[in-house]
This record gives C-alpha cells, structure tokens and sequence, in this order.
C-alpha cells in the first residue's frame, strides 16, 4: 500500500521531504518508519499534519511555530518523524486544530500540544501559552474530540461535552449573565444537551449528535452552518436543537464533520447530508443551484461513502469500491485536479484508487491506495 498526499504543502505538512506553495497531484509520501496498510487516522491543521497507526504511534509534520509537532522546537519539517514522548501510551484517535495537536489513549486520556492563547489547551494562558511537549489535559475520561480554529469539545465517556478555547462567536455553547462565554481556559460542561455521541467543531461553530439521533447545534450562523437561515439567526450562544419537521429529514445514524463554514454529515448508509456556506463548491455543487445553502440537503452527486473527512472549505469522500473523490477549495490544489480551479462537484481523484483510508488538514489531502500490479509485472 502507498500513502499519497496533495494539496498545500508550503510548510512541509504533505510529509514528502519538501516544501511547495501547491501539489495540484498525488505523490507518495515515503517515511522509513511509516508503513502505509498500519495507518488508521490522518488529519491536519492550518499547515502541520498528524498520523496514527493501529499500535498507537503518532507522526508529525509541517507548521512548528507553536509546538505543534510535539517534538523539537525547529520552525518546520517536511518529513514526518515520530512523537517520542507518547510512545508509553497507545493512542486511539487524533485531532488538528489551527496550531494545536491532540492525541486520545485508548484508557481515556486527553494529551494536548501546540497553541493555547486562546486557552484551546484548557491550560491557564499566563502559564502556558503554548507547549511542545504532549500535556494530559484532563481527568476526565474522553471518548471523542474536536478541535476547530481556536476551540475544543470532548465528550466524555459519561455522553457530557466540556469545551474551552474561545467563545466569541457562541462556539462555547456557554452563556454567563445573558452572554456568551468569551473565552475559556479551563474544560467546561456545556448544559441543556442530552447524551451526546459525537461533537464536531468548525471555525466558530459546534456540532453535536446525541446518542438517540438528535442534532444540536451552537456558535456562529453568519453562512447557515448551524442549519437555520442566516437571515434570521446569526449565531446561537447555547445548543439548540436542528429540526428538520419541515425539511428533508436527516437520517438517525450519521457522522458530523465541520469545515470552517459548512457542515457534513455521513449517514449509516454512506450518504452525505451538508449545509452552509457553498462560495468554493464546498457542498458539492455551484452557488446558484443552493440558494438556500442553509437547509441541510442530500448531495446525490457522489456513491455511497465509506469515509468522508473535510477540510477548511474543501471535502474528500471514500467511495465504497475505493475511489476518491474531492470538491470544494482548490487554490492549492487540495483537490487534485492537476490545476488550481475551484472543484463545484464531486470529481474522481484519478490517481488515488483502490482507496481504503482518507485524510484532511487545511488545505490538504491525503489517502491510503492499493498498490495496483500492472499487467504483465509480477
């Protein structure tokens, strides 16, 4: 199997051992250390990358200025090289924010590195305002993460989110004396939620799917990411409740994405339900054929999806017979199509087929491929 990477790459966060301003194509990514067929997450940030392994190795690449590589305190690095200092801790899940870096033990335990001014590491910001070194975060046993541009939501294993980071559009999901939590530097409970599965963080908004189905939603509404028409709500400083009684029902089961201003879900069934801003393509089609981009819709244009992972403003999908397909932002070739065109539908990723893991940051990709003999080669 071969792990390729496309994309943004001006900091290294591709992992090919090089930096360029765009990788409008897939190219291998080789790492001495990496084998491809062992690899379970990939994510990104705005210009670092992390992944993980099924024995609980992260590796890290691309953007270092706040430490969020979690090793050396070098500006950058264009290969990926392996977290040390979470090698006695087997590792189940990771996620990316703007600068920060998290990382999720298979016991429960919450390890964060990277930026904290805006307290995204639920540490005091006059103590720490950045670290480079992996920080348990918490005593809380975590069972899912988000990190959006400068927030994070975990929910606990008790179906409870806490959150922290900044609040100034809402994203807390917090309100103190009639206002929203501007900030916070410590994880806190967000009330008025049942039990919730899974939350999913944006650039200043948060999702979350309970246990039973239901969708809540909280944060900045400026483009219709929360569900509701823009027009008559801007943001919600608390979760309220998605109803879709006089919409296109969402299904029961399903798993949330968040770009920086739009909204997936996946279905049980591999279907793709989003909503919000649409100015790149990022829902899938052009901008006239969504004018209500608000209104959560089914986007039929793509085959059922085993995966779909999304980026700042663009989307990658794993088809169910392995192919890749992305749309959305595409300046920097996040989309590889070979140029810098905004991709308005679902396009194939020719030379990433036969797919079977997937992966974003910022403005990249990345994806898991067979390696395909050619007839004849043995």
């Amino acid at each position: 199997m071969k792990l390729l990477a496309w994309g943004a790459n001006t900091y290294g966060q591709l992992g090919v051992g090089y930096k360029s301003e765009l990788c409008a194509e897939p190219v291998e990514v080789t790492a001495p250390t990496i084998e491809p067929k062992l690899l379970t997450r990939l994510c990104g940030g705005g210009g670092h990358t992390l992944i993980l392994d099924k024995n609980g190795n992260i590796y890290s690449c691309g953007w270092n200025n706040k430490g969020q590589l979690g090793q050396s305190l070098e500006e950058q690095a264009a290969s990926f090289e392996h977290i040390a200092a979470l090698s006695g801790h087997h590792i189940i899940d990771i996620s990316c924010g703007w600068e920060t870096s998290f990382a999720l033990t298979r016991d429960g335990k919450l390890f964060g590195w990277g930026s904290n001014v805006y307290g995204q590491l639920s540490l005091p910001r006059d103590q720490v305002t950045f670290s480079a070194s992996p920080l348990q975060l918490t005593d809380h046993k975590v069972k899912q993460l988000s990190s959006g541009l400068r927030h994070t939501a975990v929910v606990t294993d008790q179906g409870d989110v806490f959150v922290c980071g900044s609040g100034r559009k809402g994203q807390l999901g917090i309100v103190h004396h009639g206002q929203p939590l501007k900030e916070s530097y410590t994880l806190q409970h967000v009330p008025g939620l049942p039990q919730i599965k899974m939350v999913a963080c944006g650039q200043h908004h948060t999702v979350a799917l309970s246990v039973c189905g239901k969708i809540f939603v909280w944060g900045d509404n400026k483009f219709g990411q929360l569900g509701f028409d823009p027009l008559l709500h801007h943001n919600f400083a608390y979760p309220i409740q998605l109803d879709c009684s006089e919409r296109e029902s969402l299904p029961q089961e399903c798993l949330l994405s968040c770009g920086w201003t739009h909204t997936v879900l996946r279905t049980g069934g591999g279907k793709i339900v989003n909503w919000g801003r649409n100015n790149y393509g990022q829902l899938g089609c052009a901008e006239k054929q969504r004018l209500e981009s608000w209104k959560p819709t089914f986007l039929n244009d793509v085959p059922s999806t085993k995966q779909i992972a999304v980026g700042s403003e663009h989307n990658v999908a794993l088809s169910e017979n392995g192919e890749v397909l992305c749309w959305g932002w595409n300046e920097h070739g996040s989309c590889a199509t070979g140029a810098d065109v905004d991709v308005k539908s679902p396009r194939k990723v020719e030379n990433a087929q036969k797919a079977a893991l997937i992966g974003t940051g910022g403005a990249h990709s990345f994806a898991v491929v067979m390696t395909v003999r050619r007839r004849g080669n043995f």
